[in-house]
């Protein structure tokens, strides 16, 4: 609980701060067809590896699939409010490119796939792609037992851990809306750790989280009967993100503190993604150099 409001008040104020910096700025404007929203998106990701490569801060092997948007098709349209609309591959596909199928560019869509619509960036590739890239790192992994998905907290704490990391590396320097949307899902996502514990005690209600989640993060009011439905089948996940965060930056940060101005965290968030099967623990103590990673 400590841990997530801290979160939520470092990004409440990083919110604040941006929406002052950008208050002058035109407004942003919606995708004008799905198919403006997929070309863009494609151009994006080429951005975001152009980006890693720039700062420094990411490596990726040049075999790496792709993550790209396409339109969504018209059997998959009634489930979509059921999970997240997209195909990874899998371990027997991993050279394919994964896809996450869209919905026509509009306001009324949910909380993320509105930011998408927005911005491919928000919620889309520096999460969702993150997710499906590391899903094909680990797959290529040369211990066998590493390749497969046995829980999904550790990937979300670093996609989590990577908005952020893209947010002060610059990627949205030149896209100030969409800056300070990504202080916006910190604080969605500090908040949701909170109200998961609140839940669990009882002391609040279903409607009530979500009436709070709308209140004081300013999502869309759409979002709360999807986020009812998934309560149902993911309960508590949520309250772990900010430590997984937490975790993927710990490596880092002690690196940075240890080198100064030799510090490059290039290597450490790659080895984070490659072997997010292993504990962080683990994989903390195996950049560190005492044992020899899995």
């Amino acid at each position: 609980m400590l841990l997530a409001r801290h979160e939520w008040q470092r990004a409440a104020a990083a919110e604040a701060i941006l929406s002052q910096r950008h208050r002058n700025a035109p407004p942003q404007l919606i995708a004008s067809s799905t198919d403006a929203q997929v070309r863009r998106e494609d151009d994006d990701e080429r951005r975001l590896r152009r980006f890693y490569a720039d700062t420094d801060l990411l490596s990726q092997p040049d075999t790496l699939r792709r993550y790209l948007f396409a339109p969504m098709p018209d059997y998959l349209a009634p489930l979509a409010w059921y999970g997240l609309a997209d195909d990874l591959t899998s371990a027997a596909r991993v050279d394919q490119n994964a896809l996450r199928y869209v919905a026509p560019p509009s306001d009324t869509l949910p909380y993320f796939e509105r930011a998408k619509a927005y911005d491919p960036l928000c919620g889309g590739l520096i999460h969702e792609g993150v997710h499906a890239q590391q899903q094909a790192l680990s797959w290529r992994h040369p211990n066998p037992i590493r390749r497969h998905h046995y829980d999904s907290l550790p990937t979300e704490g670093i996609a989590f851990y990577h908005e952020e990391m893209t947010l002060l590396g610059g990627l949205f320097d030149d896209r100030p809306h969409s800056a300070t949307r990504i202080a916006n899902f910190l604080r969605l996502r500090a908040l949701r750790a909170e109200l998961d514990v609140l839940l669990a005690l009882g002391e609040i209600t279903l409607a009530q989280a979500s009436d709070r989640l709308v209140r004081t993060v300013r999502s869309i009011a759409d979002g709360r009967a999807r986020r009812r439905r998934a309560r149902r089948h993911a309960g508590g996940a949520a309250v772990e993100l900010p430590g997984w965060k937490t975790a993927d930056s710990r490596p880092p940060g002690g690196r940075a503190a240890a080198l100064g101005h030799g510090f490059r965290p290039r290597p450490i968030p790659r080895s984070a993604v490659a072997g997010r099967q292993r504990a962080a623990r683990l994989t903390t103590l195996g950049i560190a150099g005492g044992i020899r990673p899995y």
